[in-house]
C-alpha cells in the first residue's frame, strides 16, 4: 500500500530515522536506517541534548511526540 504522498515519500520516511528533539527545536538531524541506528541516535542525544539524557537518568518519563513542520 502506498501512502498519500506516493512511493518516494514512503521510502524517504521508512528509510530514515530522525531526532524529534531536534525537530521540536526547528533543527534537523536524521540518518539512514542501519543496524547501528539506535547507537548513533543515542550518541547524538548525549552530545546534542544532554539535559534530556540527564532527565531520563533522573527517572523522568519521555514520550516522543511527532512534530508537524
Amino acid at each position: 500500500m502506498t501512502g498519500a504522498f506516493g512511493a518516494a515519500a514512503d521510502l524517504h520516511e521508512v528509510g530514515r530515522v530522525w531526532c524529534n528533539l531536534c525537530r521540536a527545536e526547528g533543527d534537523t538531524f536524521e540518518i539512514a536506517r542501519s543496524e547501528d541506528e539506535m547507537d548513533v541516535m543515542q550518541r547524538h542525544s548525549l552530545m546534542r541534548h544532554p539535559e534530556h539524557e540527564a532527565a531520563l537518568r533522573a527517572g523522568q518519563r519521555y514520550e516522543p511526540v511527532e512534530v508537524m513542520p
